[in-house]
């Protein structure tokens, strides 16, 4: 398994905000998902991509090593197509550098950054840099398409865009850091820039003390939704209990709740259905472990019942007097499938205008989310003047 930094790169957006969570997390061990394994696959091959986009290695070395690498439980057209919109994407900020300045551009793949300048022990790996004039640019791949991430104010972006900085100060005049993420299965590519004294003045004044103080084992704890999202003891860190079961007000006033309160509640567990999870799980795991929990046990979890074997009912249910069209039910494969299958952008050929996406329906949202406001009151308006 590959080692990891104590305080890395990938967590500073918790071990900054909750700097008691390094401790906490100390007795709990490291665990690799099926999501981590697939993301390392799409990453080697964003690699090889890319570096045959860039010329820096020929079509026989990328089959080659494309070869080496196979992994048949991870390898279909939608990793491909994230590797090869990972591969252009660079290859194209590449063409417009030099056109810009009138050079070429210096790239490097997969290059290990040191950060113990700043946080002790701290390296991290840039999937990509590309040095061009007076700026760098730090590009990361990412190939899960659960949560957007942006690159404005990314501590994660930010430690590799030092890191990069401090590999490259002594050879470069740089003045400029640019820092990209790209997630190709939800079209997001998010980009931001710092100056070197922006960033050197954020390292300096927030990243060191807080590293401080995180190693001193003498920390403070700030759960919330980013910070609690990856830690390892977010299960059963009392911290994260406490902030929810602090947060109702006994004395809050009888009868029907203001449109104030109502907003504070929402705002205050919007992760609450999250740690109840998290909270179930942790009791599950020590209950099947022998421990004892007041009030709780384990028992037979509900089931549904299932043929053991379709191909011998099918012949039984057609001895008795049923058809093929009564006994088997076909539709057509969702498309996520389709595109995973075909590909994206095979798939939206094909498909075209079969494919539609219907108008969503009013749905809850914090008023930092993306999306435009809806005006439920415009749409009645609307549907009197068609009428």
């Amino acid at each position: 398994m590959t080692k990891h930094a104590k305080l890395s790169p990938s967590s500073a957006a918790r071990w900054l905000k909750c700097t008691a969570s390094i401790a906490l997390e100390a007795g709990f061990e490291e665990r690799e998902s099926r999501y981590a394994a697939e993301g390392t696959y799409a990453h080697a091959l964003c690699e090889l991509e890319a570096k045959y986009a860039t010329g820096q290695i020929t079509k026989r070395q990328l089959t080659a090593r494309k070869k080496k690498i196979y992994n048949a439980e991870f390898h279909d057209a939608e990793v491909e197509e994230a590797a090869a919109f990972y591969a252009n994407y660079i290859k194209e900020l590449v063409s417009q550098l030099k056109e810009q300045d009138g050079e070429d551009p210096a790239v490097m793949f997969e290059h290990r950054l040191d950060l113990s300048r700043w946080v002790p022990e701290c390296f991290g790996t840039a999937d990509c840099i590309v040095i061009s004039g007076n700026a760098i640019h730090v590009i990361d791949f990412k190939y899960g398409k659960g949560v957007e991430v942006s690159a404005a104010g990314n501590p994660q972006m930010q430690l590799y865009a030092a890191g990069a900085w401090a590999l490259l100060e002594p050879l470069y005049d740089i003045e400029t850091i640019g820092m990209t993420i790209i997630q190709p299965r939800i079209n997001n590519v998010s980009s931001a820039f710092l100056t070197a004294r922006e960033l050197e003045d954020w390292l300096t004044d927030i990243v060191k003390p807080k590293a401080d103080e995180a190693l001193s084992g003498a920390g403070v704890f700030a759960p919330s939704e980013a910070a609690c999202r990856f830690c390892k003891a977010k299960d059963e860190c009392a911290a994260r209990a406490e902030k929810f079961v602090e947060l109702f007000d006994d004395n809050a006033d009888p009868g029907i709740l203001t449109m104030e309160r109502l907003g504070e509640i929402l705002e205050k567990t919007r992760d609450m259905k999250t740690w109840l999870g998290d909270l179930e799980r942790a009791a599950t795991q020590h209950l099947m472990a022998g421990d004892k929990i007041p009030g709780w046990k384990l028992v037979e979890a509900k089931t549904r019942r299932k043929i053991v074997d379709e191909d011998a009912a099918a012949k039984a249910l057609r001895e008795a007097g049923l058809t093929d069209e009564q006994i088997y039910d076909v539709s057509l494969i969702g498309i996520t499938k389709i595109e995973k299958a075909l590909g994206k952008k095979q798939a939206a050929e094909t498909l075209g205008e079969l494919i539609v996406k219907p108008k969503g329906g009013p749905a809850l949202a914090p008023q930092s989310d993306k999306r435009p406001e809806l005006h439920p009151e415009d749409a009645i308006l609307e549907a009197f003047e068609e009428e």
